[in-house]
């Protein structure tokens, strides 16, 4: 595990590796299939500090295959970064 956690806009800041937030989404999806619950998961990445921004936007996707019920990044890095996310999504 990543320790301690920190704000998405800090720079430096380390993130774990993909496939264990997927594996994290996949826990809390199955943990609310089994207690029958109607909770909301809501998957957010801070790696866009860390990684190229091609990086958090596989996450999502990612995040969304496994379960979850919103998505987003934190600490986009621009105006653009925004703008080309919320294009991206309107495609699918």
């Amino acid at each position: 595990m990543v320790s301690p956690k920190a704000c998405g806009h800090t720079q430096g800041r380390k993130v774990v590796s993909g496939e264990e937030t997927v594996i994290r989404i996949k826990a809390a999806v199955d943990a609310r299939k089994e207690s029958g619950s109607d909770i909301v998961i809501v998957a957010r990445t801070d790696s866009r500090q860390a990684l190229p921004l091609e990086e958090s936007l596989w996450r999502l996707r990612a995040f969304a295959d496994a379960g979850a019920d919103v998505l987003f990044i934190d600490a986009l890095a621009s105006k653009e970064e925004s703008k080309e996310r919320a294009i991206r999504q309107s495609k699918k």
